[in-house]
């Protein structure tokens, strides 16, 4: 059996159309109004330098960690 131009084009168009159709069932989607999850839940440094300054930019404060983290409320 042979499919004619037209007629084929229609038949490879169903067939993406209805192979997107089942990709985006499978796709579990987030709940309206539902708040997106934070990817980190506060701060983590390593090898950090941390340097406060005064309102002149001269540095007041200088501290070294090897690792440092932001408790989280």
């Amino acid at each position: 059996m042979r499919l004619s131009g037209p007629l084929s084009l229609l038949f490879l168009v169903g067939l993406a159309a209805g192979s997107w159709w089942l990709a985006q069932r499978g796709r579990e989607t987030r709940p309206q109004g539902a708040a997106p999850v934070a990817a980190q839940p506060g701060y983590y440094l390593t090898d950090a330098l941390l340097e406060q300054t005064d309102e002149t930019g001269r540095t007041t404060l200088r501290a070294h960690a090897a690792r440092a983290a932001q408790a989280v409320d």
